[in-house]
């Protein structure tokens, strides 16, 4: 679900105590998949995050020009996060659900295959020998 704001900025929502705060409802397989940290400028810290169906991140202002300023440095980090959580949630949905077992070779072609093998290795040492001498 999204949240929009007086400001117009998507997930910037004015808390009834006064400050700021990105708040974001996220799909339980994103949720599920969602991890990294943020580099938040205003704070001498990185904030983690992932695990959660809903990102919360207080801004730490009650200021809307630096909230907007903040939220302009937060969203793209986030929007990354969740793109690359998505890519996740999308390569291992490709994979196949089911493995299938292949035939195995009949004995007498195992051991063509061997034989075939060992003379190529012998070849190969045969060639190695007579270019080194």
């Amino acid at each position: 679900m999204r949240r929009s704001s007086t400001f117009g900025m998507l997930y910037l929502v004015k808390r009834p105590e006064g400050g700021f705060s990105y708040i974001r409802d996220l799909p339980a397989r994103v949720a599920a998949t969602l991890s990294g940290e943020l580099a938040l400028s205003w704070t001498a810290e990185r904030r983690k995050v992932g695990g959660r169906s809903v990102l919360k991140i207080a801004l730490g202002t009650s200021s809307g020009a630096w909230a907007r300023h903040r939220w302009l440095e937060m969203h793209p980090q986030i929007e990354h996060l969740i793109g690359f959580a998505k890519d996740s949630i999308q390569r291992c949905s490709s994979r196949p659900s089911r493995v299938t077992r292949l035939q195995l070779l009949p004995a007498d072609a195992i051991r063509a295959v061997a034989d075939r093998v060992y003379q190529e290795i012998l070849a190969a040492d045969d060639a190695e020998a007579f270019t080194s001498a």
